[in-house]
């Protein structure tokens, strides 16, 4: 049973930070309870929304790098090694997502939770050297599989670990170890889940012009699941990942999330760090208990709706009926306003068929004129059109095409999606 430690309010002490930093009254409390009292320590949590530190602060990040950019020269096969927990799921779908986007020959490998237990082990290794890996990096894991380090490397795999947890011997002889707690690394910050130094790596593969507002537009919603899930301290890059990672969560155009976030009950929602960790975060762990996390991961990388929704435990008729009709409305519509214009001016076959039965406008416009002319007589000196009563005509015509107009109007967001949607264009 956990024993939870409360934090006991010193008034005096929030007294002085009030006054010292002019600061509401609430928000000096919240700070000394969290023990936030410094200046730079308040500046960073209360102002800092951008600021995350240089990736190569970390040991070894320079080797991971160097090993990595290596095996993207040469083509060779790699592996990203995750966990089944939240933090590990979101890591590898991570770096996973980026390695595509640079086209690398990458694949993703999370061992079973009930079979392999938690972190590298040598079956999973023959596994993936049956695959023609050579070079694995491991996220949310590997600081203590030196064994599994060493049998790998006797295969002719490399290991880049990538890890946030303490070491707790002999570091595993790998490429690169890139973990916060090693005794020689100088980071500033000690507290990033998995996924943080998952996110690291790719701001120090970018290289010196890397665009960190760019890469968290990209991956801030699964930094900040992973982040939340492995109930990491909300300071510094933490609280970065985490408020820019919300109103991506919010907005998100993954599918799969998109999915989650159904399933959640949090469509139309804004999405707060208490949902991600009581909907979001036990779901994944939930999958991961079933022995299933790579679902978790395919789930978070799709990019088909359908698949998304089919990996969420959707039936095809909830798949059709939710998603394959609703995507498809502004397409329907586009065709059967189309289809209506086509067939209200429609006026010889109205008549053959429904002579006098079903008086429509265009009809009854084509009728009047056919009977002006026959009243009137048809002189070819005189043009008819010119003889028409001609606000009488103009009248009739807009009568004609007001209910199209009205439809039209009615129904111009859909008209516009589904031009844009269908790529028609006019030049």
């Amino acid at each position: 049973m956990k024993l939870w430690s409360v934090a006991k309010l010193d008034k005096t002490k929030a007294g002085e930070i009030q006054s010292r930093y002019e600061l509401p009254a609430i928000v000096a409390m919240l700070l000394q309870i969290r023990n936030i009292t410094t200046k730079d320590e308040i500046e960073g949590f209360l102002y800092n929304d951008s600021f995350i530190a240089d990736p190569f602060e970390i040991k070894d990040m320079d080797k991971a790098v160097e090993r990595i950019n290596k095996a993207l020269d040469c083509g060779e096969p790699i592996c990203v090694y995750g966990d089944y927990d939240a933090d590990g799921v979101t890591s590898t779908a991570l770096l996973y997502s980026y390695l595509e986007t640079i086209d690398a020959n990458a694949m993703y490998y999370i061992p079973s939770r009930e079979t392999e237990g938690y972190g590298m082990n040598k079956n999973a290794v023959d596994k993936l050297n049956e695959r023609g890996i050579k070079l694995i990096i491991t996220v949310d894991n590997g600081i203590a599989a030196a064994q599994e380090v060493a049998y790998a490397s006797s295969l002719g795999i490399d290991t880049v670990v990538t890890d946030h947890h303490m070491p707790s011997g002999e570091l595993p002889k790998a490429c690169a170890v890139v973990d916060l707690h090693r005794e020689d690394c100088k980071s500033r910050f000690k507290n990033l889940s998995g996924v943080g130094v998952a996110f690291k790596l790719i701001m120090a593969l970018e290289g010196e012009y890397c665009d960190t507002t760019t890469l968290l537009d990209n991956y801030s919603d699964l930094l900040s699941i992973g982040t939340i899930g492995d109930v990491v301290e909300l300071k510094d890059e933490n609280r970065v990942f985490v408020k820019h990672g919300l109103e991506s969560i919010t907005n998100t155009d993954r599918p799969g999330l998109q999915a989650l976030i159904k399933n959640s009950g949090l469509t139309g929602k804004t999405v707060s760090s208490t949902n991600v960790s009581f909907t979001i975060v036990p779901r994944i762990n939930a999958v991961g208990r079933l022995g299933l996390s790579e679902k978790s991961v395919s789930l978070l990388l799709t990019e088909d709706y359908d698949e998304a929704a089919e990996i969420d435990g959707a039936s095809s008729l909830r798949i059709y009926a939710s998603i394959a009709m609703p995507m498809s409305r502004s397409a329907i519509v586009l065709s059967m306003l189309f289809s209506g214009v086509w067939y209200w001016n429609e006026t010889t076959q109205a008549s053959m068929y429904f002579a006098d039965a079903i008086p429509t406008l265009p009809v009854q416009l084509s009728n009047f004129t056919a009977r002006y002319e026959a009243i009137f007589g048809k002189d070819d000196a005189v043009n008819t059109v010119s003889r028409l009563n001609q606000a009488t005509s103009l009248a009739g015509t807009l009568l004609s095409i007001l209910p199209i107009l009205i439809l039209y109007i009615c129904l111009q967001k859909q008209f516009v999606e589904s031009i844009d949607r269908t790529g028609i264009a006019g030049e």
